[in-house]
């Protein structure tokens, strides 16, 4: 007769010990973005695989499916990745297009959009030969916001108290050359 037999097994336990996102995202209203939320093990292995729960602070102003993150309303909220008891954080900021246009500015040429009350985030990037350090500048009429010097990407925030213009200038050089590129404006929580 013979007994019961044993043998050693071993064993790779797959402990998460973190979860990594990033700490802060944008989101545009109609623009979804992936989260990609990712899990580290013992000795930061990534362990992959690994179910990630992400839920919202407010789901009125952002929602998450799975790992895509779609913007609501503007405002701005929290997300949660949640694998057992790690958890991280990211915090959105959701943004509505309000306006997206290409630029095409001859030398001293200028375009002008009127933008109702509200907090904006303005972005301006151009395309330009960077021999001729050339850019665009960006003046106000009907808004406290600050006048930006010439540059070929604009970046910057302006509240809006009531309908204002915003005007695009390709500063006149007498032989400069056509700035192009594109212009979006996003009302933000602010």
């Amino acid at each position: 007769a013979s007994g019961p037999l044993s043998e050693p097994v071993a064993l790779k336990c797959r402990i998460p010990t973190e979860i990594t996102v990033p700490p802060e995202l944008q989101v545009v209203i109609g623009s979804p973005v992936e989260l990609n939320p990712g899990v580290l093990g013992e000795g930061a292995a990534p362990l992959d695989s690994v179910k990630v729960d992400v839920t919202s602070s407010d789901p009125s102003i952002v929602t998450a499916e799975g790992y895509t993150i779609k913007g609501v309303a503007v405002g701005k909220a929290r997300l949660q990745s949640a694998v057992g008891a790690i958890t991280s954080v990211t915090g959105v900021e959701v943004l509505e297009k309000v306006v997206s246009e290409a630029l095409t500015l001859r030398d001293g040429a200028n375009r002008s959009f009127t933008l109702q009350p509200a907090y904006y985030l303005v972005v301006i990037e151009t395309k330009v030969d960077p021999r001729l350090k050339q850019g665009v500048t960006v003046s106000w009429s009907g808004a406290v916001c600050d006048n930006q010097p010439e540059n070929t990407s604009l970046r910057f925030n302006c509240r809006v108290e009531e309908a204002a213009t915003m005007t695009v200038t390709n500063p006149q050089m007498g032989i400069g050359a056509t700035v192009t590129g594109t212009l979006n404006a996003y009302r933000a929580p602010g």
